[in-house]
């Protein structure tokens, strides 16, 4: 017995659970079978019943009675499992097991009833019993010990009542040892379905487990892999959000790898430097700059493998068009997720209109430096100024004609002097300057008489192409002193011959006031410094000309623009059409 008395696989309790599930459904479809195939042994009895045969004694009567049983016992079964089913739903338990024992050694037992006593009385036969021993070790799948004392019982009653019933001696022997042979062969045959299907069992729960704690583990690996893809995704998006900085950026961004070949290229070092993006990528950062440059970015990016993070430096690079781009550079390293430098990132910011502007706040330092110098030249010394003049004409009076020359000369002088001072006054006001509404063509048709004799006094030619405009806030006396400041210095910049056009027209929102004269133009060095005060390139010029209009302008909330080229310059005022009211301070 020692191969029934293996070591059962683990989860005993479960699947001794599931084999008294499958009895108990196996106990169902063998009674409801027994039920149906009990009509037909009814309808057997009743045609032996017909041909008489019920007469003979203790034989095909005790038949009918033993199939009437067996219909009582599997209807019994059939109701019983359903109010077990009912009652404990899929819940199995004991009363699983009594109900399939039970069931089982009813089925033996009647069979050993109907063989050992029935069955002599008619043709002395055992094979109902031995067909039950059989079909109990098939359709159950018991454990040895029950299914042992199923059998044990069962053949116990079997051979009293073949003891009893069979008065053959012969026959009798040949009955024991039949049904000794086939109890024996169909507990074999039952020990051995048991342990098979413990194994199938264990084997079927062994792999369920198995599925279930993969399908856990599968699960649980979704789910990483489920982060893992939202983590991807929101780095991408941090990667669009930072491209898209990078690409939106007004300073130029340009990635670089550690040998210094260009790999990223932004639109906004595109627009700094002339190259585009499909010209730069491959190509070395060392065509960009000067064998100098490019040695004081070596000694940068040496300081940043050294460990140093960043650095801002000041530099000059070549733009596509050959011209040189005064640009301040920040370098970083980029940095991969071992700490291993594999490139450098450079922000190059352009520094032209910072200069411009740097340029702008000394112009403008210088003009109200002049303001402030103004007031005090006014008061401390036109009043003495005054006074001398004044002297000088009543002395003047009382001198013969030769010395009364030297007179005039000073006189002319003093009066010179009065005219810077009245000019200082006009770059930077002190007072309220007053407003009003008027048209900028009025103004000029009231002073083109004046500009044409002045033009006919020079040899040169002028003319006024003066469109509709709506009218402005002005100030007339201003604007009259502007004209002619522009319009001279027109006429100085021409030769004999020349012609200067004085124009007016409308932009989207701005009224333009444009004088253009035919002169050599403005070397590029002296269009830096217009405005400057005392900056003059006339020999008896005084330098305040277009201080003085630069102020004007500003009071107005105007702009000046100058175009020039070797045929000519032209100055641009820009009046703003959509300003309200104007009252300026100076």
């Amino acid at each position: 017995m020692g191969i029934f008395m293996a070591k059962i696989p683990e989860r005993k309790d479960d699947i001794d659970r599931m084999l008294t599930e499958l009895n108990f459904n196996r106990t169902k479809i063998l009674a409801g079978i027994l039920f149906l195939v009990n009509l037909l042994l009814l309808y057997s009895d009743y045609v032996n019943k017909v041909h008489g045969l019920w007469i003979l004694p203790n034989g095909y009567k005790s038949l009918f009675y033993s199939h009437v049983v067996l219909g009582l016992g599997t209807m019994l079964a059939i109701f019983v499992s359903y109010l077990i089913k009912s009652y404990f739903g899929n819940e199995i338990n004991w009363f699983h097991r009594l109900y399939i024992n039970v069931f089982a050694f009813f089925i033996l037992n009647l069979a050993a009833v109907i063989s050992g006593w029935v069955d002599q009385n008619i043709h002395g036969q055992i094979s109902v019993y031995v067909m039950a021993c059989f079909v109990i070790a098939i359709i159950y799948y018991q454990k040895p010990r029950i299914t042992g004392l199923l059998y044990v019982s069962s053949f116990c009653a079997f051979m009293v009542l073949v003891s009893k019933s069979q008065n053959d001696m012969s026959i009798r022997v040949g009955h024991y040892v039949n049904a000794s042979i086939s109890v024996i062969i169909a507990f074999i045959l039952s020990a051995l379905i048991h342990k098979l299907m413990q194994s199938d069992l264990a084997l079927r729960y062994s792999l369920e487990a198995q599925v279930t704690e993969r399908t856990k583990e599968l699960q649980s690996a979704n789910n990483l892999l489920k982060q893992e893809i939202s983590e991807r995704k929101r780095a991408d998006e941090k990667v669009l959000r930072l491209a898209s900085i990078v690409e939106s950026s007004n300073d130029g961004i340009i990635g670089m790898s550690p040998e210094g070949i260009v790999i990223d290229w932004n639109y906004a070092a595109q627009r700094i430097l002339g190259f585009t993006q499909e010209e730069m990528i491959g190509r070395h950062i060392r065509e960009l700059v000067s064998e100098e440059k490019y040695t004081q970015l070596g000694k940068i990016l040496s300081e940043l493998n050294s460990g140093k993070r960043v650095s801002l430096f000041e530099t000059e690079i070549l733009r596509r068009d050959s011209k040189i781009a005064n640009v301040a550079l920040t370098v970083s390293p980029i940095v991969n997720t071992h700490g291993n430098i594999v490139g450098y990132s450079t922000i190059v910011i352009e520094l032209t209109e910072k200069k411009r502007l740097e340029e702008e706040i000394a112009r403008l330092d210088r003009l109200n430096l002049v303001g402030e110098m103004d007031a005090c030249i006014c008061h401390e010394v036109r009043n003495p100024m005054t006074t001398v003049k004044g002297f000088l004409q009543l002395t003047r009076n009382k001198q013969d004609h030769k010395i009364k020359e030297f007179f005039d000369l000073m006189i002319m002088e003093m009066d010179r002097a009065n005219s810077i001072l009245s000019e200082f006054l006009s770059i930077s006001r002190t007072k309220v300057t007053i407003f009003e509404q008027g048209n900028l063509n009025d103004i000029i048709n009231s002073i083109l008489p004046l500009v044409q004799a002045d033009a006919i006094n020079n040899e040169k030619l002028v003319t006024a192409e003066l469109s509709n405009i709506p009218d402005l806030q002005l100030n007339v006396t201003e604007i009259r002193q502007l004209v002619l400041n522009l319009v001279r210095n027109g006429f100085e910049a021409m030769s004999t011959g020349g012609k200067l056009n004085i124009t007016t027209f409308t932009t989207e929102k701005e009224v333009v006031l444009a004088v253009t004269d035919e002169g050599v133009g403005i070397e590029p060095h002296v269009l830096e410094k217009l405005g400057t005060p005392f900056f003059t390139t006339k020999l008896d010029g005084t330098g305040l000309g277009l201080a003085v209009c630069e102020g004007i302008i500003s009071r107005h909330n105007a702009r000046l623009k100058v175009e020039t080229s070797d045929k000519g310059s032209t100055f641009y005022v820009y009046f703003n059409t959509s300003s309200a009211d104007q009252v300026g301070i100076a």
